[in-house]
């Protein structure tokens, strides 16, 4: 690429990633990311598509040009079909053509988007990160992102922070709702909050889809990642098939998965492939696997894994049988929450055969046990809910459970406290 071009296409992307014409609005990881891109490591920025990585690293990039000025920002999207064919060793072009653009004395900040699209794009940024004064914060849409060679190159220089789509008071704040402690809520304040969180449960939490309130978005969303990034990236030559395990995977979240059934379900091969498969659905965090928790190790990897969309908002708008299932609605809101919280999220079955939801540990201690039950009037189903915790607290010493449900605050007996949904997620547990 001619270098007049490359200067001209670098300061594009510099105007469009530092103006401030469109509202960018706060998230729960900008002051964590703003930290460490304060200190001496790569912050890499990872998370499904579309969840909001390029606006968190726009709103950070307008502080620091605040500061240092607009000249000490190098601001590149990979995505750009003009960088289509750039490969590791033209980086060091893009380099020079931005020192050519005359960046100011002090420290530099880079602002690499979707950068896994460069092979070898690793040992560029351990250089720049070597020669020192420079914050470097790059983003990707797939696990690889973290691979191996960004681990060997910058071992203890890099910090990676995973970024979701929106939690419950973050949909709020794009919608200029101010989150309210629960606790001594008027009746009307209290009902309002209650149809935001329905509005919640209906959307999800992908940016754009809450902006234009358009799920068909997220629809487009599911697609594009299946097809283009993973069916493409991968080869997948049955796409049909791939096609049928993910929307069956949208439509069926909380279910234990069998290898075997899911390859005669979706019409794949062999159940090598359906793990491949898996794998890769993982790796573009369209899905997550949740293993059954056990102190034995070889236990908890036989045991089938249960798995959850990203977003209950993108697995109701592609999945008729979701949206038609409030219970499966609230668990894989529940996850989606839970994953956020804490470090590991399993699930867990009693030594009577009876399962828990979810068990959360941090720091390698249990912290909770949590059951996820859309209605507990019905009293086979309080009965279920709570012999079950009530059991997997006595058998791993934890102390409390929660159940969350839709409409229902109470305490049940034995520990177990029942929380409905919308106050659970403005409590923070």
């Amino acid at each position: 690429m001619a270098r007049q071009h490359l200067r001209d296409l670098l300061l594009d992307h510099r105007a469009r990633f530092l103006s401030e014409r469109a509202t960018l609005y706060a998230r729960s990881e900008e002051g964590r990311v703003a930290g460490l891109l304060a200190a001496p490591e790569v912050v890499a920025l990872t998370g499904v598509r579309r969840c909001g990585k390029s606006s968190l690293l726009r709103r950070i990039g307008q502080r620091f040009a605040r500061d240092a000025g607009p000249g000490a920002v190098l601001a590149v999207s990979f995505d750009d079909e003009r960088l289509a064919d750039l490969r590791a060793d033209a980086l060091g072009e893009v380099w020079e053509a931005f020192l050519e653009l005359g960046p100011p004395p002090g420290r530099r900040f880079l602002f690499l988007d979707e950068v896994q699209h460069v092979p070898g794009w690793e040992r560029w940024v351990a250089r720049l990160q070597a020669a020192g004064d420079c914050a470097i914060a790059v983003t990707g849409s797939n696990a690889s992102l973290l691979g191996s060679d960004l681990s060997t190159l910058l071992t203890g220089r890099h910090r990676q922070v995973g970024l979701t789509p929106l939690s419950f008071p973050e949909f709020l704040s794009f919608r200029g709702v101010e989150a309210p402690s629960p606790q001594g809520l008027l009746p009307e304040e209290r009902a309002a909050l209650r149809r935001e969180f329905q509005r919640y449960v209906e959307l999800g939490g992908f940016p754009e889809v809450v902006k234009q309130e358009d799920p068909g978005l997220a629809r487009e969303y599911f697609r594009d990642i299946v097809q283009r990034d993973l069916a493409a990236r991968y080869q997948v030559r049955h796409s049909a098939q791939y096609r049928a395990l993910a929307l069956f995977l949208a439509s069926n979240v909380g279910t234990r998965l069998s290898l075997r059934n899911l390859k005669a379900l979706c019409g794949v091969r062999s159940e090598s492939s359906v793990r491949s498969y898996l794998e890769q659905f993982g790796s573009a965090y369209l899905f997550a696997l949740v293993s059954r928790f056990s102190w034995k190790l070889s236990r908890q990897a036989s045991s089938p894994s249960k798995v959850y969309a990203v977003d209950h908002g993108l697995a109701r708008a592609v999945s008729f049988r979701f949206s038609e299932n409030r219970g499966a609605a609230l668990e894989n809101l529940v996850h989606s929450e839970l994953a956020r919280r804490h470090e590991e999220v399993f699930y867990y079955e009693t030594a009577g055969g009876r399962e828990v939801d979810f068990l959360v540990r941090d720091r390698g201690q249990i912290t909770g046990l949590i059951q996820a039950c859309a209605d507990l009037g019905h009293p086979p189903a309080r009965a279920r809910e709570s012999a079950a915790l009530v059991e997997a607290m006595a058998e791993l010493s934890v102390p409390a459970a929660t159940v969350v449900t839709w409409d229902d605050d109470e305490d049940l007996s034995g520990g177990v406290r029942a929380v409905s949904a919308w106050r659970w997620v403005v409590e923070g547990g």
